[in-house]
């Protein structure tokens, strides 16, 4: 992944200094950061905790194995991510004036 332009990083805090955030509205949103990398982070160790127990229990070759492992912990960390989104989400929504964070969200992208 290629690092932040600096122009974007400038534009991006200036907009949401812009939107003048409330403490509540920070917290949330630090909340629903954290939400997401707790269960990226929790899906990729179950995904690969599941593909090393397949292929030990059917006993395939190392190469095969890191490669199953690999995979695993690859498909794990995607369902976490989706997981943490949603839940993210959830916790966003849950605010008073949730509309005003998505359309900052929207007007980022």
């Amino acid at each position: 992944m290629p690092p932040v332009d600096t122009d974007t990083y400038e534009l991006v805090k200036r907009r949401v200094e812009e939107c003048d955030l409330t403490a509540e509205e920070r917290q949330v949103i630090a909340t629903a950061r954290q939400k997401i990398n707790s269960s990226t982070s929790v899906g990729g160790l179950l995904g690969g905790g599941a593909a090393y127990w397949l292929a030990k229990s059917k006993r395939w070759t190392p190469l095969r194995s890191i490669a199953m492992l690999g995979g695993g912990f690859f498909l794990g960390s995607q369902v976490g991510f989706a997981a943490g989104i949603l839940a993210a989400v959830r916790a966003i929504e849950q605010l008073p004036n949730s509309q005003r964070i998505k359309d900052l969200v929207v007007s980022l992208q």
